[in-house]
């Protein structure tokens, strides 16, 4: 089965549902993540590497696939729900 786990912020798709994505590809799934906003301005501290922090989680959860966009962080009621729909689909 091919699986699409879309995450606003780099790391959510680890802090939410990273045991179970790393599950679901050990079980022979193709897992693929969505993140719709490239940083996390919002977050305190937040490291200048997390880009590259992303890609070495992917790397061990097995991800097979990763897709990025740069909606606005913290506005994502202002995006036009079919630029949402069009980066998902």
């Amino acid at each position: 089965m091919n699986i699409l786990y879309v995450v606003a912020h780099p790391d959510d798709e680890v802090l939410g549902a990273g045991a179970t994505i790393h599950k679901l590809i050990n079980e022979g799934h193709k897992v693929a993540v969505a993140t719709l906003v490239s940083s996390a301005g919002a977050r305190k501290d937040l490291s200048n590497t997390l880009s590259e922090d992303q890609a070495k989680a992917f790397e061990i959860m097995g991800v097979s696939r990763a897709y990025g966009a740069d909606f606005p962080n913290i506005q994502m009621n202002t995006v036009p729900h079919l630029q949402l729909v069009q980066f998902i689909g």
